[in-house]
């Protein structure tokens, strides 16, 4: 016959329960510190999103032959001080990257009607924010045949099949393609001969130094001719040194972009004025 008594608990069993108890206080406790850290996070991310909450500034990519400025870069700076990095890392991890990228694209694309008409504006777009619609969208809107769309974190676009499908809607609203890091690994370069790009941008790795070094002059030669292939234009980034433009230029490359060129400035503070940068060197012969 059972009792309906409930059992005794020996020592044991407290010292179990007790245990538990200690255990699922952790547990709690760790998750309302997540839970908190997302919150703030997500305080931040929301911060950004605010009309305002990012600014932009613009890069000079500059025609070597001559210094004219053929383009501007758009780069994000978050208004609260927040290194971009982080501000774009933060809004990933809580679900928003996509939101927080076209926003820094609206606000890029903003700027385009103050822009000389002959010069370009290049926007940075992961894969999966070249997926939405609303990109295209905002494209359309702003003035397709003058924008590129630079894309960011390229290793996994084999394993994208939508992209495809978007870029080619860009092109056909007559946008352009821009690819980076070129020559800085294999998924580089697959992502080059999968995505076809108009505008291929050299690694920085490989213009650093480039003029002191035969290897990297070897490959930048290697990518010229590729890009002459593709027919894409071919743009070296963080030029710094007069060394690395006079060897960017013997080895055929035709645009630059880095801080010899032009520093990243706020819009109202860029003075394109002929659009001449600076007086570039003339090769050396021989």
């Amino acid at each position: 016959m059972l009792s309906d008594r409930p059992a005794a608990l020996t020592g044991a069993d407290v010292a179990v329960l007790e245990v538990l108890a200690d255990l699922v206080a952790v547990q709690l406790g760790r998750l309302e510190a997540d839970a908190a850290v997302r919150t703030r996070r997500e305080s931040a991310v929301a911060r950004h999103l605010e009309p305002g909450g990012m600014r932009m500034v613009l890069q000079p990519v500059v025609d070597l032959v001559d210094g004219r400025v053929v383009a501007l870069e758009a780069l994000a700076r978050p208004s609260t001080g927040c290194p971009p990095d982080r501000a774009f890392a933060e809004a990933a991890e809580v679900g928003l990257g996509v939101e927080l990228e076209l926003a820094a694209v609206r606000a890029a694309l903003a700027l385009l009607p103050h822009l000389p008409a002959d010069v370009d504006l290049s926007v940075n777009a992961g894969p999966a924010a070249a997926e939405d619609p609303r990109l295209l969208d905002l494209v359309v809107a702003a003035g397709a045949p003058r924008v590129v769309v630079e894309l960011t974190e390229h290793d996994d676009l084999a394993d994208r099949p939508r992209l495809g499908t978007a870029l080619r809607r860009l092109r056909e609203a007559g946008a352009r393609i821009a690819i980076d890091d070129a020559g800085a690994g294999y998924a580089g370069l697959r992502s080059i001969v999968d995505v076809a790009p108009e505008v291929l941008k050299l690694d920085i790795g490989l213009v650093r130094g480039l003029d002191a070094d035969p290897a990297r002059r070897s490959l930048v030669r290697a990518l010229v001719a590729l890009a002459q292939d593709l027919g894409a234009v071919l743009v070296a980034e963080g030029v710094e040194t007069t060394g690395e433009l006079e060897a960017l230029r013997r080895l055929g490359v035709c645009r630059g972009q880095g801080w010899l060129l032009g520093v990243p400035a706020d819009p109202v503070e860029l003075d394109l004025g002929p659009r001449r940068l600076l007086a570039l060197p003339v090769p050396r012969r021989g």
